[in-house]
């Protein structure tokens, strides 16, 4: 009895533990559409016990063609052209409702997906490499979506399908039951078996789609340093070992899924093989009609086939339950927390005058993994300044940028002010704040379509105006469509400078007090860039410009300077700052 006792345990903490689990979370996802579901299910069910009763209509066929009852005959043909009919446009209808129930369900369950990872904790989310990410939203929620979906209306069916059919069968044979019983246990041991393993390979199987997918996407995004550096042999060296490894897991899938259905369809064919010699025997004996034989081994037919019907669903269950756990990894991810933001629009009200005053004091700052990257820091910047921060890459110049954007959380004191009215940093800060980062980040549309994004009713004059302050405008209106010409993806057709100052233009659509520039200029020559640095201050006399650089040749134009370096940050003074521009 113990070791029964364990065995159970071991099945309910195992594989069919973590099954009910995803399936449960599954359709509370699917919550909002169980009447289609229901429907669906309804529908499926109605047409298969149309297909049964054809079944059972067999034994009155037979028997009716062999006493000679032509009568009886016409009834059961003219029984099975007008339920026909019915049956098919039931079948035509559910697979309407199944589609449209699916494509409602991918929808949302995508929708809620990518609204969770672009407002999750950032460091959170970026754990995840993006091409993992498309591939859980591209591949794992189609899977869900296609398969949850007919995953009731399926299995009720198939199983249903069986019980009625096993009990006619026992009805008119009851020593079919023995049959029954002698094969179930051969069944239920051969999928414990294979289940289990085959869900771990499945899990192996969505990993490594999504590291191919990874590869995809830095080999496709950075193709033209893979082809400057003579990196072709490389990727595709990589790419080989991928495909390698993701062949060898998929066979390893094939040969679990193989091993489960051949347990159970040999076990299912063995049954059937006896129930039709048992049937042959007893109208041998007269025991039975030839009517009543033709109708079991029928059964025994249909049985075997709802069997193996059901046995095909079991790869797909498990690829199903593998993928919502993918799923649900991500839907769980902690979102950004929303603080202050009504007193954030206050500020943002009260400032336009006066401008913003940032101030950090004693503040303290590691990521999740450990890494410190500041240490009892304080300084500060006021409106109409431009207030810079240099130093050696990765010393936390871009993370300091970071922290005043609420992207990250640091400890200590980081306020922003104007007359009468001051806030911690928070995610609501961003409203004050127009940030241009590191690299290129135009997006696929046109210009104006990238600029809008931060004003979506702003006039072409408008634009116009955002790409002069940006010092962009001058080659943008030589372009055939001018501010309507389209931008290729990642900025393609444009030098990394023109990029650099569409993204300042894009930045100044917002119109707030702070703007941060991440290395914002470092691909404009000496003169365009202190040409673009004046016009940002000359356009609004009050605004607080925070910027990072490497690039001595803006220093001059600074009001304050802070070195970052050894987890410290140090306002320096001309000396220093002549020393910094003689060693460039």
């Amino acid at each position: 009895m113990d070791k029964i006792k364990k065995i159970i345990k071991k099945i309910k903490d195992g594989f069919f533990k973590d099954a009910v689990s995803e399936l449960r979370w599954i359709y509370q996802l699917l919550a909002d559409y169980k009447w289609g579901i229901a429907g669906y299910t309804v529908l499926t069910l109605v047409s298969m016990v149309i297909t049964l009763s054809f079944t059972l209509q067999t034994k009155t066929l037979v028997d009716n063609l062999v006493s000679g009852s032509w009568r009886g005959v016409l009834y059961v043909t003219i029984y099975y052209v007008g339920v026909g009919s019915v049956n098919v446009c039931l079948s035509m209808l559910s697979q309407r409702m199944s589609a449209k129930v699916s494509a409602k369900v991918k929808t949302e369950i995508s929708v809620k997906t990518y609204r969770r990872i672009i407002s999750a904790d950032w460091e959170i989310v970026t754990e995840h490499h993006s091409g993992d990410l498309m591939t859980r939203m591209h591949e794992d929620i189609a899977t869900i979506a296609t398969s949850t979906v007919g995953w009731i209306p399926s299995v009720a069916s198939q199983m249903i399908q069986i019980i009625i059919s096993a009990g006619v069968i026992i009805y008119y044979d009851f020593s079919m039951l023995f049959i029954i019983l002698l094969v179930a246990p051969i069944i239920l041991i051969g999928s414990r078996i294979f289940l289990g393993k085959m869900y771990k390979s499945t899990m192996k199987q969505r990993n490594i789609a999504s590291e191919v997918m990874s590869l995809y996407k830095e080999t496709f995004q950075h193709l033209q340093s893979v082809k400057s550096f003579g990196l072709v042999p490389e990727f595709d060296r990589r790419m080989q070992k991928k495909q390698a490894v993701r062949q060898d897991i998929d066979m390893e899938v094939n040969k679990y899924s193989i091993g489960s259905w051949s347990v159970m369809y040999v076990s299912g064919q063995i049954a059937a093989l006896i129930c039709l010699g048992w049937a042959v025997y007893h109208v041998y004996q007269g025991i039975i009609s030839l009517g009543t034989m033709t109708l079991l081994i029928t059964l025994a037919s249909t049985v075997s086939t709802a069997f193996h019907s059901f046995i095909q669903l079991i790869p797909t269950a498990v690829g199903t339950i593998s993928s919502a756990e993918r799923i649900r990894t991500i839907l769980d991810l902690p979102e950004e927390t929303v603080e202050n933001a009504d007193q954030y629009e206050e500020l943002y009200k009260r400032s336009m005058e006066k401008g913003i005053s940032l101030e950090i004091a004693h503040m303290n700052f590691h990521y999740k993994n450990g890494k410190q990257v500041f240490e009892d820091v304080s300084c500060k910047a006021e409106p109409g300044e431009i207030v810079a921060f240099v130093g050696p890459s990765g010393e936390g110049k871009t993370t300091m940028l970071r922290i005043l954007l609420g992207i990250v959380k640091a400890q200590g004191t980081i306020c922003l002010s104007t007359e009468g009215m001051s806030l911690p940093i928070s995610t609501a800060a961003r409203r004050l704040m127009a940030y241009v980062p590191q690299g290129n980040t135009m997006m696929n549309g046109t210009i104006a379509e990238n600029l809008r994004m931060l004003k979506p009713d702003a006039t072409d004059e408008e634009v116009v105006e955002a790409l002069k302050e940006a010092c962009a405008y001058e080659f943008v209106r030589k372009l055939p469509d001018g501010i309507h010409h389209n931008i290729g993806e990642s900025g393609i057709g444009f030098s990394e400078g023109q990029n650099q100052r569409l993204a300042i233009a894009r930045a100044l659509m917002c119109r707030t007090p702070i703007l941060l520039l991440d290395e914002a200029t470092s691909a404009l020559d000496v003169a365009t860039e202190r040409k673009v640095l004046a016009n940002l201050m000359k356009g609004q006399k009050k605004r607080t410009c925070i910027l990072t650089t490497h690039r001595p040749s803006v220093l001059t134009m600074c009001d304050r300077i802070y070195r970052i370096a050894s987890e410290k940050v140090q306002e320096i003074g001309d000396d220093e700052i002549r020393d910094i521009m003689n060693e460039f």
